[in-house]
């Protein structure tokens, strides 16, 4: 297929062999002329190419480094101009000579084909899997009905530690949509043909206030007193949690490592505030509420965070807290005694620049805020349960949210301890009308992941029971927080003895105790390391640790896979999390795909974390070719991978 790059050349160079042999050989003019057209097809189409993926990957249109490239585009359109009159002249032969007519149409045939091999666009042509009459339109939304809530816990079958999926859906539909959005909002050039290239308008990343009233926040905590190590442990195995209203300045702490600012930069003539969670492309799509439905420092009322001004704006908004308490899903009666924290992402903030890839990506940004969130919670020994089981619905009316740009992805609920099973009410999907092929990708995956509560058979979530909590102590977690980067330039140096083993085993807390953590599977590719032999590894939570899955050097490999980005060939190892579709989709239904990301953000956060700890650089890519790191990994069907983070010394 790639080969087809070269029609043109080849079309060109049997034109001129064939005029020969029937003795109209090829005149120098037209030759000049030629090579004119052919040099301004490929340098245009290059070109092109250059900047698409430059954008794609929030690079700079111009650096120095591509002096070259554009010295080279100079030259040629002075080629073109100097070859002008030769052109027209070409041309002007067509009434002339009927041979040339058929020449440039086969000439631009194989130039339409050489463009449709290079941007995948021959996949159009092909078959495509329909989906089910019964996903694609469906009925209407049904209208939301109280939810039933049982008063005793019912029976789970299943393995320890992992509870059965509820019954509210059909789960072969459910792992047909999964795997819809997971295929759709793949790397591949035909995809992102069939969902246009161009997304929108560009939305700022931060929220306008000009002219309100903020609520000025304390200044967040200098540190916790804690470290990674100790903030996992108490997350896993909480001891002598805090009772009672939290004080404004550890609340401001939380907000602040949740999306707060941790450095000013100018990029480009634009003012960037970077943030203490990682993002995709520096947009920074979330969005962080604070709902306070009791006494306190803080007046009860709905919030939102503007990182900015590290502050507080009053928004219209619920603060009911049996309201609350029925949209999170509690028992009858129940209500909401702390403060809730709610995690929204704004969407065209990553879709105008990422496109079909963005539900990814903006579900993955929440998880990272969400992850510092909890762990900073429990390193102040705050009990905070943050789940992704709500009705979307009643949290979004709730907030004051317009569900077509901005979706809710996650709840902190304070006064709860994390690892404690929930009893949910059954709950219903809500079916999307329409033609699926013509959606907006993000919006319509958010669509397709919300839940309502309904009548049905109630069902519990069961985190898995950690056998062994962190251990160490390590640099304080807050200050792990606050100097956090992405890191590109990585150094040829070998990842020193079990820095990568304990680095992953840092993740084990988190992923047994974030729902769809056991969906999340995730493999090492170890390029350079002192103690491990080069390969592709799969990471086994417990006792198993690290299995070799194959052996060789495939750092040229990952550096292909990953669109050829230069932080990839420089890497010594990545962490690579895959979605177990079926998993994900026969525990929670569609909104599988939505949890599973939501996990996979808050683990990649944690490897951010505790490669801090341990002496390491870290940045997490987004952007690769699915099929091909696929491949590199052995993958087997079904499985996705979503996210990597790439690990290097500075």
């Amino acid at each position: 297929m790639k080969a087809l790059v070269l029609l043109p050349l080849v079309v060109v160079f049997l034109w001129t062999v064939a005029a020969k042999l029937w003795g109209r050989p090829v005149s120098p003019s037209q030759i000049r002329a030629l090579v004119a057209l052919l040099l301004a097809f490929y340098l245009a189409a290059t070109a092109f190419l250059g900047l698409f993926w430059m954008s794609r990957m929030e690079l700079p249109v111009f650096d120095w480094h591509y002096l070259m490239g554009y010295g080279l585009l100079l030259v040629a359109l002075w080629h073109l101009w100097l070859e002008w009159p030769q052109l027209l002249r070409f041309f002007s032969r067509l009434r002339e000579e009927r041979h040339l007519k058929w020449f440039l149409l086969a000439a631009g045939g194989s130039g339409a084909v050489a463009l449709s091999a290079v941007f995948g666009g021959l996949e159009l042509f092909q078959l495509r899997r329909e989906e089910p009459a019964s996903l694609q339109a469906g009925s209407a939304a049904p209208t939301p009905v109280p939810p039933v809530f049982p008063t005793a816990v019912p029976h789970v079958v299943g393995p320890a530690g992992v509870s059965p999926g509820p019954s509210g859906f059909a789960k072969s539909e459910a792992r047909q949509a999964v795997a819809y959005m997971a295929r759709e909002s793949s790397a591949s050039l035909g995809g992102l043909v069939r969902r246009g290239l161009f997304f929108g308008p560009k939305v700022a990343s931060l929220r306008n206030v000009g002219g309100k009233t903020l609520i000025p926040l304390p200044p967040p905590l200098v540190q916790v007193g804690t470290g990674l190590p100790g903030a996992l442990g108490w997350l896993s195995r909480p001891s002598a949690p805090r009772c009672g209203a939290c004080p404004l300045a550890e609340l401001a702490t939380l907000l602040f490592a949740a999306n707060g600012v941790t450095e000013v930069r100018r990029l480009g003539g634009e003012t960037v505030y970077l943030r203490a969670a990682p993002s995709a492309g520096a947009l920074y799509p979330v969005e962080v509420y604070l709902v306070n439905v009791g006494a306190g420092e803080l007046a009860p009322g709905v919030y939102v965070y503007v990182p900015q001004e590290h502050g507080l704006l009053p928004v219209a908004g619920a603060y009911d807290a049996r309201a609350w308490a029925r949209a999170l899903g509690f028992s009858e009666g129940a209500v909401v005694s702390g403060p809730v924290v709610v995690f929204t992402t704004v969407f065209q903030r990553t879709v105008w620049k990422y496109g079909s890839r963005s539900y990814r990506y903006v579900v993955l940004d929440a998880g990272h805020a969400v992850a510092n969130f909890w762990l900073v919670a429990s390193a102040l020994s705050w009990p905070v349960e943050v789940t992704p089981f709500f009705a979307d619905p009643e949290v979004e009316a709730l907030v004051g949210l317009s569900p077509d740009e901005e979706g809710v992805v996650a709840v902190g609920v304070f006064g709860r301890l994390p690892g404690e099973p929930r009893l949910l009410p059954a709950f219903s999907e809500v079916r999307v009308t329409g033609d699926w092929e013509r959606e907006e990708l993000t919006r319509l995956s958010h669509r397709l992941t919300r839940w309502q509560w309904t009548e049905g058979e109630p069902w519990v979530w069961q985190p898995r029971w950690v056998a062994t909590a962190a251990s160490g102590h390590g640099p304080d977690l807050l200050q792990l927080i606050k100097n956090r980067r992405s890191y590109r330039r990585f150094s040829p140096q070998p990842l020193s003895s079990g820095q990568l083993a304990t680095l992953l085993s840092r993740l084990e807390p988190m992923a047994a105790l974030v729902p769809g953590g056991t969906g999340v599977e995730v493999r090492a590719v170890v390029v350079r390391d002192e103690a491990l032999s080069p390969g592709v590894y799969r990471w086994w939570p417990g006792e198993g640790g690290l299995q070799l899955v194959k052996s060789g050097s495939f750092g040229r490999a990952l550096y292909r896979a990953g669109f050829s980005q230069e932080l990839l060939e420089r890497a010594a190892a990545a962490v690579v999390f895959s979605l177990d579709e079926q998993t994900l989709a026969s525990t929670f239904g569609r909104r599988g795909f939505r949890v599973g990301l939501l996990a996979t953000g808050m683990l990649g956060e944690v490897v951010y974390l505790a490669a801090g700890e341990v002496g390491l650089r870290a940045c997490g890519v987004g952007a690769f070719a699915d099929n091909e790191l696929s491949a590199l990994l052995e993958l087997p069907e079904g499985t996705s991978p979503v996210y990597l983070v790439a690990l290097g010394k500075e």
